[in-house]
């Protein structure tokens, strides 16, 4: 049981690890096609 909560730990810090750029990146894609549109309109 305790290596099973230890591993998942592991995974899960890793996961995050990867998917911290990966949200923040799509986040500012988002963001810069909002203000490009927002530009284009006016």
């Amino acid at each position: 049981m305790f290596l099973f909560f230890t591993s998942f730990l592991i995974y899960y810090s890793i996961t995050k690890v990867l998917l911290l750029p990966l949200l923040s990146y799509f986040y500012l894609v988002n963001e810069g096609l909002l203000i490009i549109k927002q530009l284009i309109c006016q």
